[in-house]
């Protein structure tokens, strides 16, 4: 299993090339921009297509929105890496949910797909994203159940510096600094390279 995990992929883009470059050269990513849809917002091409494309890959977008199992696995049956994008946490996992998301990627990763993820996109792969709520929205969702996909057995905490979410950063790392969970938190020129289970801060 293989993850490249961001707290701002375009930001730590240029220190996770190599090895994105390797899995997905001359091969398709699939896009998904559920997260940012849930937030408001269409993510901008230069800062989530074009570094696939520089990397010699095609990139196809899918909003997992209403979308089927069947359709989901369909679309990585020919797909190299996946990259989920940032936005909201709590509306990504909501629809991850409801097309058996966590099911089909771990069936994918087990033959050697590359999971990326940005924000919203590497949270979710905690075991619970309840910790998220000072930087994040769960009213636009409809989940009760906050646990995550559990890919991970950290907390991954995205934005430490960050001009707007920085601070919400620091108050999340505070409330769980006397529990037993652990936690992870990175600036926006951090990634983490997940590989069979061993962490690179990147």
């Amino acid at each position: 299993m293989t993850l490249i995990l961001a707290s701002e992929f375009f930001d730590s883009f240029h220190k996770t090339k190599p090895i994105i470059q390797h899995y997905v050269e001359g091969k398709k990513v699939l896009f998904v921009p559920t997260a940012a849809i849930g937030e408001g917002f269409e993510p901008a091409y230069e800062r989530t297509i074009k570094p696939f494309e520089e990397c010699g890959a095609t990139v196809e977008t899918l909003n997992i929105n209403d979308v089927s199992e069947k359709h989901l696995r369909e679309k990585l049956t020919d797909t190299a890496a996946i990259y989920v994008c940032g936005g909201n946490t709590f509306y990504l996992l909501e629809k991850m949910r409801a097309c058996n998301f966590k099911k089909v990627l771990r069936e994918a990763l087990a033959k050697d797909l590359l999971y990326v993820g940005s924000s919203a996109g590497s949270i979710v792969l905690s075991p619970d994203i309840d910790f998220i709520r000072p930087m994040d929205s769960p009213e636009k969702s409809n989940i009760t159940d906050t646990t995550g996909l559990n890919l991970i057995n950290f907390s991954f905490v995205p934005h430490l510096g960050h001009t707007e979410m920085g601070q919400h950063a620091i108050t999340i790392k505070n409330n769980h600094a006397n529990t037993q969970k652990t936690m992870l938190v990175l600036k926006d020129n951090q990634a983490l390279h997940i590989e069979n289970k061993v962490i690179t801060v990147l």
